[in-house]
Order: structure tokens, then sequence, then C-alpha cells
């Protein structure tokens, strides 16, 4: 596994070397994570097996870093925990990843849950206007004709804006246009 562009792997005899690499280990995690890699050396002094733990080093100079931890516990002859295995492994452009997702996974929500209410408002008023179900369902399926119109407008432009005239255009083509004798359209 690498680290800053090194190889970090190293077994250690548990009676001299663990206390001893433990707090070298606990004086680089960022406070908030200690216990997880707390819960994973317990575990491996304890037992035989791998338990990995994810944490931050500390921040420094250059900001903290994200490792995932491989505590390997190795038996003696009598199966009992004698060495341990420490892998470690440079995990933070995985856990940005992750970051970027999830943000990405929030932002959607908002976005659908603000679809969803603006659908909800143009049937209500759409309703309001229209005593028949086929009259409704016409000028309900042009107004969202309309605002999927606005929503293409939106992703063609990666989300930074469109101008007025040019969502104008877009609305007033999913009820057939600009007609010159009805409406005009005037303006950047």
């Amino acid at each position: 596994s690498v680290v800053n562009g090194a190889v970090v792997r190293d077994a250690m005899p548990l009676a001299v070397d663990a206390q001893t690499a433990r707090e070298r280990f606990v004086e680089i995690i960022h406070p908030d994570d200690v216990a997880a890699f707390e819960a994973a050396w317990q575990a491996a002094l304890s037992d035989i097996g791998t338990f990995t733990a994810e944490f931050r080093t500390a921040p420094g100079p250059q900001g903290g870093v994200w490792i995932e931890a491989k505590v390997e516990s190795l038996p003696d002859e009598s199966a009992n925990p004698a060495r341990l295995l420490v892998t470690l492994a440079d995990i933070s452009e995985r856990k940005n990843s992750e970051q970027r997702l999830e943000l990405a996974l929030h932002e959607l929500t908002h976005r659908a849950k603000n679809l969803l209410a603006i659908i909800q408002s143009i049937a209500s008023q759409t309703a309001r206007h229209h005593a028949d179900i086929g009259s409704f369902l016409r000028v309900f399926g042009e107004r969202i004709q309309g605002l999927s119109a606005s929503h293409d407008l939106l992703v063609r432009s990666d989300y930074q804006g469109v101008s007025l005239a040019d969502l104008v255009k877009s609305q007033l083509a999913a009820f057939g246009g600009v007609d010159q004798q009805r409406i005009i359209v005037k303006g950047p």
C-alpha cells in the first residue's frame, strides 16, 4: 500500500513494538478519528484476523489526508496473536469523490423537490381555470412541456443560467410560438 508515494507495511512483535507504534499512529490521526483506529487496533490485539479503520491525519501544512489502515493479527504456534501486520493506504482521492457524490445527491434531491412543487402548483393553477378534464389535460400538458423546455435550456447551459429572451422563446414555443398578432417579444 502507498502513502505519499512510499510503501508502508510493517510487521511488529506485540510484546516489543506494538505500543510504541500505536502511540505514533495516534499522534498523526485527526482527534475525531482516533476512536475508529483504536477499535481496530484493540480488536487485532485480542483476536486473529484483519481489522480495518479509515481515518484522517491531523491537519498539517499541506492539510490532512485520508488513510485506510488494515491491522492484521498474526498468530504464534499456539494460535494466539503474536505479531501485527499494519498496512496503510492513502484513500484521499476516493474520499473526495465520495464527498462530491454526496453533495451532488443532496443537490439533486433539492432540485427534484422543487420541481415537484412547481408541477403541483401548475396543476392546481390549471385546474382553477378549466372545468372539464379534456381542456385541463391539454393546457396542463402544454405547461409541463414549457417546464421541460426550461429544464432543457438549463441542462444545455450546464446550470449556469440562460438569457431571458431564450427562456421566453422556449416557453412560448410550447404554446405555438410567438404570434405577431397576439404576443410581441422585445428586449434582450
